[in-house]
This record gives structure tokens, C-alpha cells and sequence, in this order.
């Protein structure tokens, strides 16, 4: 493989854009997108109560009520993050730069420029 041809680096800088429009429409979808809630299930926990392989425990005990609680806590935890995200949106107003602007690798104050002599 010649790195020198011209086929070999149009290659190389079409990947490149294709990865940054990629990632830039990835991000922008991500922006606008709202969490939205979980469905409630098609299915009702209830029809676990006729399984005949429980074991030792009641079909209610076994599958319905851990399946019921965890439905809760699942509410439980997106209303947490409903409140949290609603913080955010809020005080996302309010926040203010710190500091001073920075750059990487910046070395001009190093090389000031001469002074010219009279």
C-alpha cells in the first residue's frame, strides 16, 4: 500500500468527514432529544400466578410481587431523573464562564516580538 497515492489519502480524509458529520448528527439529535417515560407493559405480571414452576415459594411471592416492585422502583428512579433533568434545564441559564480563556500549547507570551531601536 503506497501512502504517497492519491487514491490511499482521499480515502483517509473522506472517513475523517464522514466520522465528524457523523458525530456532529449524533450530538444534535442528542440535544434535542427528550427522555421520554417507559411504557406501561402489554402484559400484566398477574399471569404469572398460574406457572407451575415456582418452587418452594408461592407463584405470588415468586414472579408477580419482585416483578410489581420492580416496576415501582423503576418509577420511583425516572421521576428522579424527570426532577434532575428539570434542574439542569433550569439553572442551565444561570451558569457563567470562570476563569480566563485558555489554549493548548500556546507559547506566544514566550516570543514576544523585538523592540525596534531608534
Amino acid at each position: 500500500m503506497h501512502f504517497r497515492s492519491r487514491d490511499f489519502w482521499g480515502r483517509v480524509v473522506a472517513m475523517i468527514w464522514i466520522g465528524i458529520i457523523g458525530q456532529a448528527c449524533f450530538a444534535y439529535s442528542a440535544l434535542g432529544q427528550q427522555s421520554q417515560p417507559l411504557p406501561r407493559p402489554t402484559i400484566s405480571p398477574y399471569l404469572q400466578l398460574g406457572r407451575t414452576d415456582s418452587g418452594p415459594l408461592p407463584n405470588y411471592h415468586a414472579f408477580v410481587q419482585p416483578h410489581l416492585q420492580f416496576q415501582k422502583q423503576q418509577q420511583m428512579e425516572w421521576k428522579a431523573i424527570q426532577q434532575f433533568e428539570s434542574r439542569i434545564s433550569k439553572n442551565a441559564n444561570e451558569l457563567r464562564a470562570t476563569g480566563r480563556g485558555g489554549q493548548y500549547m500556546n507559547t506566544l507570551h514566550f516570543y514576544q516580538p523585538r523592540q525596534s531601536r531608534p
